[in-house]
């Protein structure tokens, strides 16, 4: 990198931790970060311009001097008719009434931002925590999505938003990351991330189908007690009421396999949240000793609050693991 380029970085990082007006930004433009089709297993080296406006404080001086007469557009004479000068510096347009400024655009690459992101949830880092139960250096984590016909569009947003921002947290943890992609409805298929975030299907919710998909995934794959093995599940919360032992079963047995479950209901606009069958299920569960947690997401704020409570959780399981 050309050493200019590498100043402007650096001062672009330096904004980023000290304005205020260059953080709320970043978090404006945050959405926009997340919406590529490649947003996950897409080069993180990629770069996000996010346009600034900084106010720039009035100042007045003394015009130049040049006629003791006139009335702005020169020497005046008797019968001249007052106009406005010509601005030929400024634009055509309607007048305005916002505060005058300068637009600063300022290029982040994407690791930039979720550094200064994490920085500012203060999530606890789990390696500083008790010896991890499973010390390998590398992660798998299992993204698994109810794509039935009743998860809406905003839903499938907020469970990426938060798909997203995990494996963020995760690839920080570990030197190694992989990821693989399940859809379900009544059945469950594995996926490219491209189309995992595209599929939409139609008729019920079979829970049961993607959990034990994801434990045939972990088993032909990859060694539990090696690698560090996580899975997050998004979904309405709706599932057929017979899939229920069933689905009880696969989550335990993911639960012997895995260092921790993530679930995290999608119910955009709900105020008042109901126990659904899937959030009733993993409290039984939890209960019961699996490590699994669940989370509602309601909004995009939301999402902060679940990857607080999974970090968390998740250092908490560490730190109680038997040496």
């Amino acid at each position: 990198m050309h050493p200019g380029e590498q100043l402007a970085r650096h001062s672009a990082r330096n904004w980023l931790r000290h304005n205020d007006k260059v953080r709320d930004a970043v978090l404006r433009h945050l959405p926009e970060l997340i919406a590529g089709p490649d947003l996950i297993t897409g080069l993180q080296e990629r770069t996000v311009q996010v346009p600034v406006r900084l106010l720039e404080h009035a100042r007045f001086r003394l015009a130049e001097p040049r006629s003791r007469t006139g009335a702005g557009q020169g020497a005046g004479k008797p019968g001249d008719v007052l106009q406005w000068a010509a601005r030929h510096d400024l634009a055509d347009g309607d007048g305005g009434n916002e505060d005058g400024g300068v637009r600063l655009l300022l290029e982040l690459s994407i690791d930039e931002v979720m550094d200064w992101v994490w920085e500012e949830l203060r999530l606890p880092d789990l390696k500083l925590k008790a010896r991890a139960r499973k010390p390998g250096i590398s992660a798998v984590i299992l993204f698994v999505l109810d794509v039935s016909a009743s998860m809406t569009e905003l839903e499938r947003k907020l469970a990426k938003s938060f798909f997203f921002f995990a494996l963020q947290g995760i690839r920080r943890q570990y030197a190694r990351v992989e990821t693989r992609f399940v859809a379900h409805t009544t059945h469950a298929w594995q996926f490219s991330e491209a189309e995992f975030f595209q599929v939409s299907g139609m008729g019920g919710t079979i829970a049961s189908s993607a959990f034990r998909l994801a434990l045939d995934i972990v088993r032909k794959e990859f060694d539990p007690a090696q690698d560090n093995v996580y899975m997050f599940y998004a979904s309405d919360g709706e599932n057929f009421t017979e899939d229920r032992t069933a689905a009880g079963e696969a989550l335990t047995e993911l639960g012997t396999m895995l260092n921790h479950i993530g679930y995290v209901e999608t119910l955009p606009g709900v105020t008042r949240s109901l126990e659904t069958e899937m959030r009733r299920l993993c409290g039984e569960l939890e209960r019961r000793g699996v490590p699994i947690g669940s989370s509602v997401l309601t909004g995009p704020d939301d999402v902060w609050r679940a990857l607080r409570k999974f970090f968390t959780q998740k250092a908490d399981d560490s730190a109680e693991a038997p040496a």
